[in-house]
């Protein structure tokens, strides 16, 4: 469990850097950069 939790936050990760970026523009202006 230590090495995913370790992969999901990896700085190597895209994924997990862009969606906290979208959930932060979400709380700070209403609505994400992409909406699914």
């Amino acid at each position: 469990m230590e090495e995913l939790a370790t992969w999901i936050t990896s700085v190597d990760n895209e994924f997990f850097v862009k969606s906290q970026v979208n959930r932060i523009w979400f709380h700070l202006m209403g609505r994400g950069l992409v909406e699914p």
